[in-house]
């Protein structure tokens, strides 16, 4: 199928009135028909145009550099034709563009959602206390710094909120910024551990929310590049 969609976040309310028209027709999503508007309202709404027609659109959340999308919508007719795949991908570029870090996709509830997640390489995500909603995230940072267990120097990081320096960590990256540029992005729980690592030993260690400036707690992530982390 061509593909004649475009994002648009120039929305008028004749869009928001064609939407609740296609809505209307035994759409999960009608039931929040307020809440859509009231998105449309703070301008934390985008539009999937086709052909000039709001034929798709998504509700979100800002977050510091972090976006959380609520609502994924295709109008009814268009749906199984991979449109909703392609959406998922042009926004993620829209908001690359915006230099946003992160996205998250809240409260995955149909098994369709979830295999358009994990088909556009977003990762589930568990949160401490949000076990029983299904969550998944991307890093949006073109060059995300992947994962280290040799490196001489690391930093590394305990998905637990309590601490055995005999615990052996969860996830671990090298430090070195000066030969690799590209930026650690994790998602990290304000209580759970990290700590630095030189030649196999614990030189130091704290929680997330204390540790270096190393989270954004309102990120709710693990953010390091050579600017924020020198030591």
């Amino acid at each position: 199928m061509e593909n004649n969609f475009v994002i648009d976040d120039n929305i008028t309310i004749d869009d928001i009135d064609y939407i609740e028209k296609w809505l209307e027709n035994n759409d999960f999503f009608y039931r929040n028909i307020n809440i859509i508007k009231d998105h449309f309202n703070d301008g934390t709404f985008l539009l999937y145009r086709n052909k000039g027609k709001a034929d798709g659109f998504i509700t979100y959340l800002g977050i510091d550099k972090k976006i959380i999308v609520e609502i994924i919508c295709i109008k009814q007719d268009l749906r199984h034709k991979g449109i909703g795949r392609g959406f998922v991908n042009d926004y993620i570029e829209y908001f690359k563009k915006r230099n946003i870090l992160v996205v998250e996709i809240d409260n995955v509830i149909t098994s369709e959602g979830n295999n358009l997640c994990i088909s556009t390489g977003f990762k589930k995500l568990v949160k401490p206390n949000e076990e029983d909603i299904t969550q998944f995230y991307k890093p949006l940072t073109r060059d995300c710094r992947k994962e280290n267990w040799t490196a001489n120097r690391r930093i590394v990081l305990w998905k637990k909120e309590s601490f055995d320096s005999s615990c052996h960590p969860d996830m671990s990256w090298d430090l070195d910024f000066k030969n690799n540029k590209a930026p650690i992005l994790e998602y990290a729980y304000k209580d759970w551990y990290v700590g630095i690592v030189e030649n196999n030993q614990i030189i130091e260690y704290g929680k997330v929310k204390y540790f270096y400036g190393v989270a954004n707690e309102t990120l709710g992530y693990i953010y390091i590049n050579n600017d924020i982390f020198r030591r």
